[in-house]
């Protein structure tokens, strides 16, 4: 909360006066000293692809898998596909993903499979409706058709969201040439035939892409995005054993108490999300400008906590993912360049610069 320099200037006479009880004055600071917060960001191994942003991803079993994106210093739109394992910390390239090269694609694990379709093409404007599944077992890819069975070019889109759920992938929102953004929601389930895999579930209230997405206790929790410029201060969990959507508690400073003072500062687009210990976790993201803070959210209580600002270059359109409990980013970039460090957060350390 901002307290306003007079009064700051007020509680700073009165420490000098009253050193008994200044000590204990734990709601301001007489110092310039920026609030610390809990959260420890650490430098793990480098992305061993070209550095990247708008790729597509996946986690199946312990291993995480970055497909495509944009490499902004080549200017070249790319069709490799890598796995990070996290037993040697180690990324591997894998065979390469046989569409064209492309950003904003969605990507999913369904039933030990991963899945990427749709995304964009800049330099030919060119939108995508083709779906690929990848088997880790065989390293190899193959076509499953068009996304939501539609083999013409009317649902192709971009930046789209997506999560999974007992072996089901949900993509959720995106843009659509000729139709704008969307809020629909497409379930796929593999265990179906060809042209039943894809099945249109209750839509999301607003339109948004470029949204984020989690999982927490068996409900995926949509938040943020772009709609019409703007950015969505809603947070919804779609529960697939009702079949509908629930809103939670708006990310705005909706009451006169002080724990959602700062909370219009989570609303933001192309934004990585995680989970630890039944947490959920939003950083990195544009509104205008590129951001570093990072949010804890407990769905327990449906509140928000600030954690430690991500310690790197701020950027967008990273990779985010969660390997044996431990959060994780890596690639992104902005308009001009791309990167390709990895990072690990671990919320309940200490900050520890340079680590």
């Amino acid at each position: 909360m901002n307290t306003g320099f007079n009064f700051r200037n007020i509680m700073c006479a009165m420490a000098a006066s009253l050193l008994v009880v200044a000590a204990t004055l734990t709601f301001g600071s007489c110092s310039d000293k920026e609030e610390e917060f809990m959260g420890n960001w650490v430098a793990m191994p480098d992305f061993s692809g070209m550095s990247r942003y708008g790729a597509a991803s996946f986690v199946i079993g312990d291993k995480a898998y970055v497909v495509g994106g944009y490499n902004a210093n080549e200017r070249q739109y790319l069709r490799d596909c890598w796995c990070f394992d996290l037993d040697n910390n180690q990324w591997t390239k894998l065979d390469t993903f046989p569409g064209e090269g492309r950003v904003y694609a969605f990507g999913f694990e369904a039933n030990g499979k991963g899945y990427v379709g749709c995304g964009y093409r800049g330099d030919t404007q060119k939108y995508y409706n083709d779906v690929y599944e990848f088997d880790p077992t065989s390293n190899k890819w193959t076509s499953v058709g068009a996304f939501a069975n539609d083999t013409t070019s009317a649902m192709a889109m971009y930046g789209a969201t997506a999560f999974s759920i007992n072996g089901i992938g949900y993509v959720v929102g995106g843009y659509r040439q000729g139709q704008g953004t969307l809020n629909e929601m497409w379930a796929f389930d593999p265990s179906q035939p060809d042209g039943a895999r894809w099945s249109e579930k209750p839509h999301i209230t607003k339109k948004r892409y470029y949204a984020q997405a989690f999982v927490l206790n068996g409900k995926g929790y949509v938040i943020g995005g772009n709609s019409n410029n703007t950015f969505p201060t809603d947070l919804y969990a779609y529960d697939p054993a009702s079949n509908q959507w629930e809103r939670k508690r708006s990310i705005t400073n909706a009451t006169d108490d002080d724990f959602d003072d700062e909370y219009q500062n989570i609303a933001r687009q192309q934004a990585c999300a995680f989970v630890i210990d039944n947490l959920g976790y939003i950083t990195l993201g544009a509104t205008g400008t590129t951001i570093s803070t990072t949010w804890e959210y407990d769905p327990k209580n449906d509140l928000w906590s600030r954690k430690t600002d991500f310690e790197g270059t701020a950027r967008v359109n990273a990779i985010s993912f969660t390997l044996r409990n431990r959060g994780f980013i890596t690639t992104g970039g902005t308009q001009s360049s791309s990167y390709d460090d990895t990072w690990e957060f671990k919320p309940f350390n200490q900050k520890v610069s340079g680590d």
